[in-house]
């Protein structure tokens, strides 16, 4: 090995040692984690975790609940299984996803659908598993999320110009003359002045 400093001084360097040792060393210790890596020229912060694995989440599902999460092998000639579960209050556990991921270059990118169990205090379970133990898969972020309730009722008004009250059975004329209106106003409010 040569060592070029600067023209015209060359001189040499002596190794002692080398030592070679594969990527999943790095994610050896913890045997899980969340790590920020870059991979393929994109940076992203993930859940690392060694085969086999398995993570329980007690969680409340919201109303149209569904996981997100991106997966991938950490090493091409490694493949790894990922599964995510569910374990209801009652019941059996299900198996709501399982996929063998064997690409290190591209994210599989998976939507769960959880909205069956909307309102239930769940166990939900992420898992990863291979032929050689100690394979490492990437989880990124793994995220629940819902639909949210409106916060604002739902209003419309109608306002009629050059219609009269007195012709309208919608206020008391003897004939019906505005059964639409009667029967949107079932359903709502009526403003007898405004």
């Amino acid at each position: 090995f040569v060592l070029a400093v600067g023209l015209p001084h060359v001189g040499s360097v002596d190794l002692l040692s080398v030592s070679v040792s594969p990527i999943e060393a790095d994610y050896g210790e913890p045997p899980l984690g969340v790590r920020q890596i870059a991979l393929a020229g994109r940076s992203r912060r993930v859940l690392y975790t060694n085969t086999p694995s398995r993570l329980d989440f007690r969680m409340m599902v919201p109303e149209g609940g569904r996981l997100d999460y991106g997966a991938r092998a950490l090493r091409a000639d490694k493949p790894v299984t990922f599964r995510v579960r569910l374990l209801p209050p009652r019941g059996d556990e299900q198996m709501l996803s399982e996929e063998t991921v064997s690409q290190s270059t591209e994210w599989l990118q998976r939507s769960v659908d959880l909205s069956g169990f909307a309102g239930e205090a769940v166990t939900l379970a992420i898992e990863t598993d291979a032929q050689d133990p100690g394979a490492v898969g990437l989880w990124a972020a793994p995220t629940v999320s819902g639909t949210a309730p409106p916060t604002k009722p739902n209003v419309i008004f109608y306002v009629i110009d050059g219609g009269g009250a007195d012709q309208m059975s919608l206020y008391g004329y003897n004939r019906r003359t505005t059964p639409h209106l009667e029967a949107i106003a079932a359903e709502g409010a009526v403003f007898e002045w405004a």
